[in-house]
């Protein structure tokens, strides 16, 4: 089985008690086992950051990804899936960038999406690929939809 979490929340205040969905970082979650994330992402348009959300910002996005990218190059032999599947306040020309600062940290270590109509990867393929990293990344409430294209494996 593969444990799983939303992404987490820092702050202070009323607001915070009802949108904190864990009480540990991202990089404890990972030490402690856990190998699924929800991340939402959101674009402040005041500093043009990228930031983790579940009600509240929840912390740079550039730094949690790089805790996650420390801890999969640290554990080579783990699995990680980063479920992105929503995007506030994002165009798709900023979707696009996120999809290419996941590839800068990730680079070989993602796993090719299949193309249309071929069956899903066996875990025991992914596991021959030596990938280590699956991004999904979806936005239901926009008209298009994304996937982390970037070939990795020339």
């Amino acid at each position: 089985a593969v444990v799983s979490t939303q992404s987490g929340h820092y702050g202070r205040g009323i607001g915070v008690i009802w949108s904190k969905t864990q009480h540990m970082t991202i990089k404890d979650q990972l030490e402690a086992g856990v190998r699924y994330l929800d991340l939402r992402v959101y674009k402040d348009n005041d500093d043009e950051q990228l930031y983790l959300v579940h009600g509240f910002e929840a912390g740079l996005f550039s730094n949690e990804l790089l805790r996650i990218k420390n801890f999969v190059d640290s554990n080579p032999k783990e699995y990680i899936i980063l479920d992105i599947n929503h995007l506030y306040q994002f165009t798709f020309d900023d979707a696009v960038a996120l999809m290419f600062e996941l590839n800068d940290a990730f680079g070989t270590k993602l796993l090719p999406p299949r193309e249309k109509g071929q069956a899903m990867y066996t875990f025991g393929e992914i596991v021959d690929l030596q990938k280590t990293v699956t991004v999904a990344i979806t936005e239901k409430r926009k008209k298009y939809r994304l996937r982390l294209c970037v070939d990795t494996t020339a």
